[in-house]
C-alpha cells in the first residue's frame, strides 16, 4: 500500500512539475518542426542539451534530483541525490546554476559512470573525487584556497592525508552555503563556535592527533565565551584570533596567537595589549581552586540579588496591602 501511494505521489509531482512549470510550460505551445530533435533518434548529449535549452540547467535537474525519493540503491543502504529546491535557492551560488560546479554533467554523464569506474577509497584518507572538490572551489576562490592549502587544515588534509580533516564542504556546506551575514549560516560569527566544536570538541580526533582538549570548554566558560552565549555582538569568536582560511598551528611565527604576535592580534579589540594580556585568555583550563572561588562568588551574588529583589517584592507587597485595607476602612 505504502508502495503505491508513493508511485502515485511521485507521479503527480512530475506532472505538475514538467507542466506547470514556469521554465517548461512554454514547450506546449512550441511548433514540433521548431523544436531540435528529441528522442530515440537523438543522442544522450542531444537530449541533455534540448532540456537545458527549455528547462533552464537548475530547473531541468531539479526535475530529477527536487524529487525526495530519489536515491540510488547501494549495499545496505540508499545514496540520496535529493535537493531541496526552496533551500538550494538561499545559496549564494543558486544563480551559478549547477553546472559552475558539476563540470563533468556537460559532457553527459549520467548513466556511464560504472560501478568499476567510481572512485576508490585512499590509503591514506580521502578520496581522490573529495580532493577534486577542492579543485572546484578553485575556479572561483583562488585566493582562498590558496591560503587553505597553506594553513594547518589543508597541511593536513592535502599532504597528510588526514581524513578528519576539514574540506571547504565540512566547514560552508555544499548545495545549501549561505552568506555569512546570514543568522543561519555556518560561518556566521555567532555559528561560528559551534561549527569548530564540531571537530575540536570531539574527543576521539583531539586525542587521536594530540590537539588541546579543552579549547571549547575554556572558550565557553571564558569572559568572551559568556558574552558570545549571551548574544553580545560584536565578540570575539575562533576566527578573530586565529583567522579564517589561513589558520597556523599556535607554534609556527606566522600565527596569530602565536607570542611573537599575540600583543597585535589582542590589540584589534584592546589597545596597548601587551604579551602579558595573553594571560588573561589563552585556552588554560580553570584549575579547581579556581572553579571553586568563582563557584562561591557566583552564588553568593545569585542570592544576593534573589534576596535582595526578593525582600523588594515582598515590602512592596505588604505596603500595599497595607494601603488598601487602610482605604476600605474609611
Amino acid at each position: 500500500m505504502e508502495k503505491a501511494i508513493s508511485k502515485v505521489t511521485n507521479s503527480v509531482f512530475r506532472f505538475f512539475t514538467l507542466f506547470f512549470n514556469p521554465f517548461v510550460f512554454p514547450l506546449l505551445f512550441l511548433p514540433l518542426s521548431s523544436s531540435p530533435s528529441y528522442g530515440a533518434t537523438s543522442s544522450r548529449e542531444e537530449d541533455e542539451k534540448f532540456i537545458r535549452m527549455y528547462y533552464g540547467v537548475s530547473e531541468s535537474c531539479l526535475v530529477c534530483h527536487g524529487d525526495y525519493n530519489f536515491f540510488e540503491a547501494m549495499p545496505g543502504t540508499r545514496k540520496y541525490y535529493y535537493i531541496d529546491r526552496q533551500a538550494f535557492s538561499r545559496s549564494v551560488h543558486f544563480k551559478l546554476g549547477c553546472l559552475a560546479c558539476h563540470e563533468p554533467m556537460k559532457t553527459g554523464v549520467h548513466g556511464s559512470v560504472s560501478n568499476k569506474e567510481k572512485p576508490q577509497t585512499s590509503t591514506k584518507g580521502f578520496t581522490e573525487e573529495e580532493l577534486k572538490r577542492l579543485s572546484l572551489c578553485d575556479g572561483c576562490h583562488f585566493e582562498q584556497l590558496e591560503q587553505y592549502r597553506e594553513s594547518v587544515h589543508g597541511v593536513a588534509a592535502l599532504s597528510l592525508r588526514v581524513a578528519e580533516a576539514p574540506l571547504c564542504v565540512d566547514c560552508h556546506g555544499s548545495h545549501y552555503i549561505l552568506s555569512k551575514e546570514d543568522p543561519e549560516s555556518h560561518t556566521n560569527p555567532n555559528n561560528v563556535p559551534v561549527l569548530c566544536a564540531k571537530c575540536h570538541g570531539k574527543s576521539e580526533i583531539y586525542a587521536k592527533y594530540g590537539l588541546s582538549p579543552d579549547v571549547v570548554i575554556s572558550y565557553s566558560e571564558s569572559f568572551h565565551g559568556k558574552k558570545e552565549a549571551l548574544g553580545y555582538e560584536p565578540v570575539p569568536v575562533c576566527i578573530s584570533c586565529h583567522d579564517t582560511h589561513l589558520i597556523y598551528s599556535s607554534d609556527d611565527k606566522r600565527s596569530l596567537v602565536n607570542d611573537i604576535n599575540i600583543s597585535r592580534t589582542c590589540g584589534r579589540c584592546h589597545p596597548g595589549a601587551t604579551k602579558g594580556f595573553k594571560a588573561a585568555f589563552s585556552h588554560r583550563k580553570v584549575t579547581p581552586l579556581q572553579k571553586a572561588i568563582l563557584f562561591y562568588v557566583e552564588q553568593f551574588y545569585l542570592w544576593f540579588i534573589f534576596i535582595t529583589i526578593g525582600g523588594m517584592i515582598v515590602v512592596i507587597g505588604l505596603n500595599l496591602t497595607f494601603h488598601v485595607r487602610r482605604s476600605g476602612a474609611k
